[in-house]
């Protein structure tokens, strides 16, 4: 398996520990990939950045070497798209962590006292994409008017520059903040600086910020290694490209900071519970993006699934009510 964070070592970690006597006479490997290989994961991804051609290319070498490899190894990455072109022993996962940050701006919106919010990302990619535009939604179901400031850093791990884009932003009078970088400490920390609100990413910060820190989207990965590796085991047929969220538990919630208000955490809680039901779609139409155009059009949906349907993983643009722009 190929993933990297807190998270996926949290999941390796159950995943060993858990396979007792089915785990023996099989070898069990994660490579935590780092922050600059990662990248590859989203080369499939209808991504349009400038290195989309060499994220491409380095993603095909690998699947090469792993369809030279023995059948009897699987390799699984997490992100990135497989089709039937790709090898058979290799795998794609992935959790829709943009329901959870749907929920940090339904909160977002409750908590802001400005309208203005927040958003340190890295790159413009379709994943990254999917957690601006969720944020937003979740954040103007509550307050119409609401409005998300993106900065884009240029890359996963960029420290100096995730500190000037929360604190440019906070100048600006921005009050909750939220993030998708690598690490999101240099922006949790910076806006409880600056008394704002922060919700978070990967897994949760609460530490770092306990008066700021509203909730966060985390991943859960704890359930789904155990279950590949034991699939594997069995010789069970593992789905080559799985997708999921709250309902496949593959993310979760932070629990919410003392200071979020009871009525907003109803609100909240009402909405995951359908997420979890599978009765949600948060890409309904009709959406426009922050152009003015079309982006879902009336009657269509980009819905979560575990189906090969990849719309949702070749977002590209910016919802109405979001400030910032795209590359062409």
């Amino acid at each position: 398996m190929v993933k990297t964070s807190q998270p996926a070592r949290a999941g390796f970690k159950r995943k060993i520990t858990n396979l007792g006597d089915e785990g023996a006479g099989h070898d069990v490997q994660v490579i935590y990939s780092s922050a600059a290989s990662a990248g590859s994961r989203y080369g499939g991804a209808g991504r349009r950045a400038a290195d989309a051609d060499g994220v491409r290319k380095e993603r095909d070498r690998r699947l090469h070497l792993c369809r030279a490899a023995r059948r009897k190894i699987r390799f699984e990455h997490c992100g990135g798209l497989w089709t039937k072109k790709d090898p058979k022993n290799v795998g794609s996962y992935f959790g829709y962590i943009f329901e959870a940050q749907y929920i940090n701006g339904i909160i977002a919106g409750y908590m802001s006292k400005s309208g203005k919010l927040g958003f340190v990302a890295a790159k413009p990619i379709p994943q990254v994409l999917q957690n601006i535009n969720a944020f937003t939604l979740g954040a103007r179901l509550v307050n119409p008017k609401a409005t998300t400031q993106v900065i884009f850093t240029g890359d996963w791990s960029l420290p100096v520059k995730e500190a000037e884009a929360t604190n440019s932003m906070a100048d600006q009078g921005i009050d909750v903040f939220t993030m998708h970088v690598d690490s999101p400490k240099v922006v949790v920390q910076t806006a409880a600086k600056r008394g704002a609100y922060v919700c978070g990413y990967h897994c949760s910060q609460a530490a770092l910020a306990p008066k700021a820190y509203l909730t966060g989207a985390e991943w859960n990965w704890t359930d789904l290694y155990p279950k590949f590796v034991s699939m594997w085991m069995k010789g069970e047929e593992i789905p080559n490209f799985y997708r999921g969220g709250f309902k496949e538990g593959l993310i979760k919630q932070s629990p919410y900071g003392p200071m979020v208000p009871e009525g907003a955490r109803k609100h909240a809680d009402d909405i995951k519970a359908k997420l979890t039901a599978g009765s949600y779609v948060i890409f309904k139409g009709p959406i426009t993006d922050n152009t003015g155009k079309v982006a879902v059009a009336a009657g269509s949906e980009l819905i979560q699934t575990n189906a090969t349907d990849v719309k949702l993983e070749s977002m590209h643009f910016l919802v109405k009510g979001v400030k910032g722009s795209l590359p062409s």
